[in-house]
C-alpha cells in the first residue's frame, strides 16, 4: 500500500490564466529520482486507464549518450485515485528491479 502523505489544494493566478490544480507530497526516493530537464518527450505512444505513454529520449548521468525510453504520466484529468495507483505501480517497479521479461524502471521524475 502507498501512503500519500499530504494532498493540498492551490490556487495559481498569473496574468494569463487562473487554475486550479491537485499537489500531492509523498515521500522522495532519491536513488531513482531524474530531472524533468534530462528528459526530452517526444509523440504520444498510448494510453491506459489512468495515464499516458510517451517516446522520450533520456540524457545518460555523464552528459555522454542519449538513449530512447518510454515515460507513463498521468493524464490531464487524473483523479486521486489515478494517483495513487500510479505511485504504486512505480514502487512495484522499483521492487521487481531488472529482469529479462520485464520492462525495467530507469527512475521517475516525482517532483514538481
Amino acid at each position: 500500500k502507498v501512503s500519500i502523505q499530504k494532498q493540498r489544494i492551490k490556487m495559481v493566478q498569473n496574468s494569463y490564466d487562473s487554475a486550479l490544480f491537485l499537489e500531492y507530497e509523498f515521500p522522495v526516493d532519491l536513488e531513482w529520482e531524474i530531472k524533468r530537464d534530462r528528459l526530452i518527450l517526444g509523440k504520444k505512444l498510448g494510453e491506459g486507464a489512468f495515464g499516458q505513454i510517451m517516446l522520450a529520449e533520456t540524457i545518460g548521468p555523464e552528459d555522454e549518450n542519449i538513449f530512447p525510453v518510454a515515460v507513463k504520466m498521468l493524464k490531464d484529468n487524473h483523479s486521486d485515485d489515478d494517483v495513487k495507483d500510479l505511485v504504486s505501480e512505480l514502487e512495484i517497479m522499483k521492487m521487481i528491479g531488472r529482469h529479462p521479461n520485464v520492462i525495467s524502471l530507469l527512475g521517475c521524475c516525482s517532483n514538481e
